[in-house]
């Protein structure tokens, strides 16, 4: 089959953004998500570096406990442990996954032989031995090749240890038992399994001074000398206690809320001052220092008699909506918390002055506005800041609660259960009606402010609104315009789209989820929600579901400086980069020949680009005369060399097109014959 090119190229800047027909996985606009404040479940100390895993696969090395480097996981599969032993690292975590590493910075994956979460691994006995949920217990000598073992329980297996010549693990407790179960092995094989006399759940085993010490929930802390013994010590707290260790001769437990307790011989207990208000999850020691790790990536080091923070999220505090201005990133939630961030992963905590929750933040016209939801009375009803920094109260009513602030169409819109008020400067505030429909969001676009809420309402102007059908029912928690429409997400899922903001169109999502939040950037919009809900669409009607990396609510997002930020409970943050778009068919050369060249290969077209380097994806279609789509891909240059394969394709006259990553289109009439 030969190519002959007939006609010359046109150009075109409508937008043409799909996904492959032909080649799934590569396409414009997918997005991996990080967490900028991942979550680190376990700590170890090995080859002169700690190492800490944790949420989305994360893992952190430091040669000193206080500078921390991400690196590279190759998963993002949440890890639960990691071990030292036999000279490598050893780390496991959900679905059974398996990593080693010699170094701490270049790890290999394993295959465990199970899908189930593995909780815990331990290495002793010339053995490393992993335990997780319906009882699994799996064992390696080297770390690499694995073999299941039969526990005798199917009850989730919550931690592992090695001392006094033993293996032993702790069960968790299921409703319907008498009591929760402990397990001990000689050799890491054979393993039995006893009542431990009690309804708590341990979270964790270490031994230490002749004792194993398990630790659990309520702060229940267990001692026994021989494993078959168990008596309760007082612990002087009720939080739960994530993990306990044998550190610096002396036992070591760390568990909700920054709590850390100590003891010379795990019977008694003294609580020790913490810097850290997150959870704790395990701590060890290691280069005359403790470390302890926990939630939204906190990192705790004791030395000289002080515990201090060397990492972490700049709050725990649920985070409700986030915006861009001034060069960065401001969020805003519970309890007056704000945070700001130059580049979306380092974070400052900033002094509001105000302890209610923030429900929004705009930004415009050189300001920060943020509204306090559920103001009443003499409360200060917004806060306003020129630089994100300082911030001072702000009425915009005297009697009524404002919910929302958006800044759109050139000016602010703040909306209450009484009205909507609008401003240009954030400074003088006109009510522009006592009537607004109530709503969670609102945005400009098409002539027209949307607002969304138990129903779609539209206004030109904020005074008069206008209420439209949807036809779906749920709640609806946000709205934004983009790319020439509306597109509104809510409960159950329910997304619904809109040119005008008249005539609404229901759109598939797949999930069943609620959708907190929806926004636009990188020529794609982002959708999420509860669980950790992430969905995208180039479009706004085809939507994917994407591994967030987190089951944490995810409640409002921006795209800034080339990457989209999402915010959510527990100060969860989530970065995802996008890759710059690279202009290849420049406009004012559109039809020059330097731009596109086609010629004649058997079996495929080939499109010579010189400016079209390994890294630009390029979007191809082949369509017929009648304009319907033969065939859809997306590929890569190769040195400028653009290959396109037309095996099954009859003969005949087709129209090439050629998308690149700034959405400009260059086609051509080409004829296919034998």
């Amino acid at each position: 089959m030969s190519v002959v090119q007939k006609q010359s190229m046109f150009c075109s800047l409508k937008s043409v953004v799909l996904l492959s027909l032909a080649f799934a996985g590569v396409g414009y606009g997918q997005t991996n998500w990080e967490s900028a404040t991942p979550s680190l479940n376990t700590v170890t100390y090995g080859n002169n570096h700690f190492v800490a895993v944790g949420s989305g696969g994360v893992i952190m090395s430091s040669s000193d406990g206080k500078v921390w480097t991400k690196q590279n996981s190759g998963t993002m599969t949440t890890l639960k442990s990691v071990i030292y032993g036999n000279n490598q690292f050893t780390t496991v975590g959900d679905s059974g996954r398996i990593l080693t590493s010699t170094d701490g910075v270049t790890w290999t994956k394993r295959t465990s032989g199970i899908s189930n979460t593995l909780n815990s691994v331990a290495w002793g006995y010339s053995l490393f031995v992993a335990v997780g949920d319906s009882g699994k217990i799996v064992t390696s000598a080297d770390g690499v090749l694995w073999t299941k073992r039969s526990s005798g329980t199917t009850n989730p297996i919550n931690s592992v240890t090695y001392g006094n010549s033993k293996f032993v693990a702790v069960a968790r407790f299921l409703s319907g038992a008498m009591y929760s179960q402990l397990l001990s092995s000689a050799n890491g094989t054979t393993w039995s399994n006893t009542s431990s006399g009690t309804t708590i759940t341990f979270n964790s085993v270490t031994y230490g001074k002749g004792l194993f010490v398990a630790a659990g929930q309520n702060g229940a802390i267990f001692s026994s000398p021989d494993y078959s013994t168990w008596t309760q010590q007082s612990s002087g707290t009720t939080n739960i206690l994530n993990s306990v260790t044998y550190a610096d001769n002396r036992f070591v437990a760390v568990g909700l809320g920054g709590t850390i307790i100590t003891s010379l011989n795990g019977t008694l207990w003294t609580k020790e001052t913490s810097v850290a208000t997150n959870s704790l999850t395990s701590v060890v020691y290691a280069d005359s220092m403790l470390v302890a790790v926990g939630d939204v990536g906190t990192i705790l080091i004791y030395s000289d008699s002080t515990w201090a923070k060397v990492n972490g999220g700049a709050t725990n505090k649920g985070l409700d909506f986030i915006t861009n201005g001034n060069h960065q990133l401001v969020a805003v939630g519970e309890s007056g918390t704000i945070i700001s961030s130059v580049d979306g992963t380092t974070w400052e905590l900033k002094n509001s002055g105000s302890t209610e929750n923030l429900f929004s933040v705009a930004y415009g016209n050189g300001l920060f506005i943020a509204s306090v939801n559920g103001s009443t009375g003499s409360s200060p009803f917004c806060l306003e800041s020129s630089d994100g920094t300082s911030w001072t109260s702000k009425r915009i009513s005297n009697t009524e609660r404002i919910s929302f602030i958006v800044f759109a169409n050139n000016r602010f819109v703040a909306t209450g259960g009484a009205g909507a008020w609008t401003s240009p400067d954030g400074e003088t505030w006109t009510k522009t009606s006592s009537t607004y429909p109530g709503g969670t969001s609102l945005a400009y676009g098409a002539g027209l402010y949307a607002s969304a809420g138990s129903q779609i309402a539209t206004s030109p102007d904020c005074s008069t609104w206008t209420k439209r059908s949807l036809g779906v029912q749920s709640l609806l928690w946000a709205v934004t315009y983009a790319d020439s429409q509306f597109v509104a997400v809510g409960d159950t899922g329910a997304i619904v789209t809109s040119t005008d903001g008249i005539t609404w169109t229901k759109r598939t999502s797949g999930t069943l989820n609620t959708l907190w939040f929806v926004g636009y950037g990188g020529h794609l919009f982002v959708a999420g929600g509860v669980s950790g809900t992430i969905l995208t669409s180039p479009d706004g009607s085809t939507w994917t579901k994407r591994y967030s990396g987190t089951t944490s609510d995810l409640f409002s997002m921006v795209f800034d400086n080339n990457q989209f930020c999402a915010v959510g409970a527990n100060g969860m943050i989530l970065t995802s980069p996008v890759d710059i778009p690279v202009e290849i068919f420049h406009h004012n050369h559109a039809n020059s020949s330097s731009n596109f060249n086609i010629k004649t290969t058997s079996g495929r077209i080939t499109a010579i680009m010189p400016d079209a380097n390994s890294h630009t994806k390029l979007k191809v279609r082949l369509l017929n005369v009648a304009g319907k789509q033969i065939r859809s891909v997306i590929v890569k240059a190769n040195n400028g060399i653009l290959n396109i394969p037309v095996d099954g394709i009859s003969t005949g006259v087709y129209l090439l097109e050629i998308t690149d990553e700034k959405n400009i289109k260059i086609s051509s009439n080409i004829s296919l014959t034998r």
